[in-house]
């Protein structure tokens, strides 16, 4: 939304001139009247005040990001709502930002990429420790002050706008480039996501370019996936390899290798200070050097970051005045006028002061019954011409247009509602902000549930709206089909309102691959299925001419096989080269023979022929004794078994990817008994 200069919000902050545009909200220079100081003022940006969940969550995450204090940290002050005018108030930095640094002087000096990177770790190791994460550190969100300190800004926003469904393109490709694998992936973020954005702000000042770049962002976050960073010294070979380790630490793709706190990386970039000898005694917000840029380079890039602007909204601007050049006088002459001179200025300065005099006695006499607060008059309903001249007669009181919307009960072209209500008491020369009516006009929505992703541009254009889109698992709406729409269909909108689709990505992927433990020691085969989060069944024994002894000869489950979460697995681990038979003496006992019976009863219903696998157990392992196949009319099924003494037999059905599912019997026998 934009605000004219003189504008004054929450009756308090006066705007004083727009200082930037973002992909969430408009910022100017405004002036506390209360605490008269220069503030930043951020208001949301007009097309996203229909998303009434965002304004929510942007109030929310704000007051939250209020509770910050730390000198690397832009404190936010306040955060309302005057009329349709949502807006944060944020310490004002006499500064520019990183990104604007970064493109005047990268690569930057070693000691320069570590304390501004220190700086930065700080005031996130404060948030992280409130439990606020950014979710959007790039170069454009950190500031860098005349004096050097680093300061980081939208704390809190960040994640406001990410749960925002109306994104800004520019904003969205200008993020991506920070983002962690984790955010492209749209999963679940936390502390070391920040970290990784710092990774990568780190290497943009260590190289002065992006690690990662592509046309268009969807490119951009697959790149973030898959795409290993880039070699550093190949770009810029001055950096030392502390720099080098830090980043490639922080920017790892893998969370577990990462730094797992900004207290980490804290600690490693200190000892990197004072391995480069640049910590101690140097200026800054925290003990580590600042950035060298001179206020020249400072007065250059704020003028640039001007010029741009003012290119951007068209405000021309304006060319520069020849410069005459003066002759000099002549030497006879120059005294002579020079005399001339005082006396005419003598005369005017002397005509000046008794004209102002006159003035403003008549000024005073003229405003002195005109200074007292008068009531404010009730515009509503009244054409913007009306209002004015309605406002003038009553005291010199001024109308501002606030923006305009539609309202079925106000004519177009009218006043719908007014900022300062009827005689409440306002000064002259203030300002009434009035909403303007564009008249009554409503659009019924159409009805995209069951709808395909594709259609909806048809769909919604034909209606002649807008519409944004969103995408969430479903397990009862197949993949690419609209699961719910906002507003419902059916229903009467107005023409410049954008519609929320959600659109289903399918079931949630519940199926894991099963890791390939074959020639593993017992011990690391049992925890990559633990990793897996999958069951490990019983373990058997055999010998095995290859495979050493301790090792996993064999697994139930095929390697890659793609199993539900809890599957048994079970494997045979190799008691080495088989040993000769040994022949038995009159110590040890000869085994005995007996049927083991399997009846049809304890078997699975539907399932023909029926998978089953038989272990013995000797000695705390199960020797397979059977795995086959067997057809329903041959049960009840018989297997000869032999043993000594008292010995354990388990009966397992298998499922169709070959995991032992249910056991089926736990049977022992007694080879002593007849």
């Amino acid at each position: 939304m934009k605000l004219d200069p003189g504008a004054l919000i929450a009756g308090r902050y006066a705007v004083m001139e727009r200082i930037g545009v973002g992909g969430m909200a408009v910022v100017y220079r405004a002036k506390d009247k209360k605490l008269d100081r220069s503030v930043t003022l951020k208001v949301m940006r007009e097309e996203l005040l229909s998303d009434h969940e965002f304004t929510m969550r942007f109030q929310v995450e704000a007051r939250a990001a209020a509770s910050l204090s730390n000198p690397n940290i832009v404190n936010v002050y306040d955060v309302g709502q005057d009329n349709s005018v949502h807006f944060i108030v944020m310490e004002y930095i006499d500064g520019v930002t990183l990104k604007e640094l970064i493109l005047k002087k990268a690569p930057l000096r070693n000691e320069e990429i570590l304390g501004v990177a220190m700086q930065i770790a700080s005031g996130l190791a404060h948030a992280h420790q409130n439990g606020v994460i950014h979710r959007d550190i790039k170069p454009q969100n950190i500031m860098v002050t005349t004096q050097g300190a680093v300061k980081v800004m939208d704390f809190g926003i960040a994640r406001a706008a990410n749960g925002n469904t109306m994104t800004t393109t520019g904003n969205t490709m200008g993020s991506v480039h920070y983002f962690s694998p984790e955010q492209a992936r749209g999963v679940y973020v936390d502390q070391k996501s920040d970290i990784y954005s710092l990774g990568i702000v780190m290497f943009e000042m260590a190289t002065g370019v992006l690690p990662f770049d592509g046309e268009t962002a969807v490119a951009v976050a697959l790149k973030q996936i898959d795409e290993p960073l880039p070699d550093i010294k190949g770009v810029n070979p001055g950096v030392t390899d502390d720099v080098v380790n830090i980043i490639r630490k922080a920017a790892s793709k893998n969370t577990a290798q990462r730094y797992q706190s900004t207290e980490e990386v804290l600690a490693d970039i200190k000892q990197a200070l004072k391995r480069c000898g640049a910590f101690a005694g140097l200026p800054g917000v925290v003990d580590s050097p600042t950035i060298r840029v001179s206020l020249e380079e400072m007065a250059e890039i704020q003028k640039e970051h001007k010029r741009l602007e003012e290119q951007l909204w068209g405000v021309p601007t304006p060319p520069k005045a020849p410069r005459l050049k003066k002759k000099r006088a002549e030497p006879a002459r120059e005294h002579e006028k020079a005399l001339e001179r005082r006396v005419v200025m003598a005369g005017v300065i002397t005509s000046v002061v008794i004209i102002g005099l006159i003035i403003s006695l008549a000024w005073y006499l003229f405003q002195r019954d005109k200074t007292q607060p008068i009531p404010a008059p009730y515009v509503v309903n009244m054409t913007l011409d009306q209002a004015r001249e309605a406002a003038r007669e009553a005291g010199e009181i001024l109308i501002m247009e606030d923006g305009a919307q539609w309202d079925e009960n106000v004519e177009a072209g009218r006043v719908i509602s007014q900022n300062v209500p009827q005689d409440e008491l306002i000064h002259p020369g203030e300002a009434i902000h009035v909403i303007i009516s564009k008249g009554s006009y409503k659009i019924i929505v159409p009805d995209a549930g069951s709808k395909e992703e594709k259609e909806l541009e048809d769909l919604f254009g034909q209606a002649g709206l807008a519409y944004n889109v969103d995408y969430e698992f479903s397990d009862r709406v197949a993949q690419g089909i609209v699961i719910s729409q906002y507003p419902e269909g059916n229903t009467k909108v107005d023409p410049d309102i954008s519609i929320g689709v959600i659109i289903s990505k399918g079931p949630i992927p519940r199926s894991i691959p099963v890791p390939n433990i074959v020639d593993k020691t017992e011990a690391a085969a049992i925890q990559m299925l633990q990793d897996a989060e999958l069951v490990v069944g019983p373990s058997s024994k055999a010998y095995s001419s290859t495979i050493a002894a301790g090792r996993i000869t064999a697994q139930t489950v095929k390697a890659g096989t793609l199993v539900n979460k809890g599957t048994v697995v079970s494997f045979e681990v190799s008691l080495g080269t088989p040993e000769p038979t040994p022949v038995p003496s009159e110590q040890q006992p000869l085994e005995n023979s007996k049927p083991l019976l399997i009846e049809s009863s304890s078997l699975p219903a539907g399932i023909d022929p029926v998978h089953l696998c038989v272990y013995k157990i000797v000695d705390g392992s199960g020797v397979i004794l059977l795995d086959k196949q067997i057809p329903l009319n041959q049960f009840p099924y018989e297997l000869t078994v032999s043993g000594t003494g008292i010995v354990e037999f388990l009966v397992f059905w298998v499922a169709e990817d070959g995991s032992p599912d249910s056991l089926l019997m736990d049977h022992m026998v007694n080879f002593e008994e007849e």
